[in-house]
């Protein structure tokens, strides 16, 4: 195998070639560094922090950049269900003020228990706090708590 042509080696760099190009040139150079660091110790004003800063930066710009007349990922293709999603979706909004008319028909001032807003979420602890309030005007048991008293002792000086 000819020298330099094996992965990372010198054949593969080539100048003023685009960003991707010196990004995936970079990789390379940190590689070639790091495999022949016995050869090269002392020969190059490179220090070891910034070869793997070169590596660090050579792959963001690799996992970043798109090299030019290179395929673009084909646009996510939307299954029947999500399309019916978002059709149900945008029905719901654009009929929910007819809903909510219907809602105070029946229910009169009740009709936010029946319909409420759009995207609204009921805390569960409302919900209990309701609940108890009812079975409270419903004249049920009530719970006594009772409450225990700790007696704390004085801490002792010490002498």
């Amino acid at each position: 195998m000819p020298r330099g042509s094996q992965r990372g080696g010198p054949a593969n760099l080539r100048a003023g070639s685009g960003k991707y190009e010196m990004a995936s040139d970079g990789m390379a150079l940190a590689h070639l560094y790091e495999e022949h660091a016995d050869a090269l110790r002392g020969k190059h004003p490179f220090t070891r922090e910034e070869l793997d800063l070169l590596r660090e930066a050579s792959e963001w710009l690799l996992d970043n950049l798109t090299p030019d007349g290179a395929r673009r990922p084909a646009a996510k293709q939307r299954g029947e269900a999500e399309a019916m999603r978002d059709r149900l979706w945008t029905l719901l909004v654009r009929r929910h003020a007819e809903l909510r008319k219907i809602g105070y028909y029946f229910h009169g001032d009740a009709f936010e228990d029946v319909t409420p807003k759009l995207q609204s979420r009921v805390v569960k602890a409302a919900v209990e706090e309701a609940d108890e309030e009812e079975v409270d005007e419903d004249g049920g048991d009530e719970e006594v708590h009772q409450e225990e008293e700790v007696a704390e002792e004085p801490e002792q000086a010490s002498p």
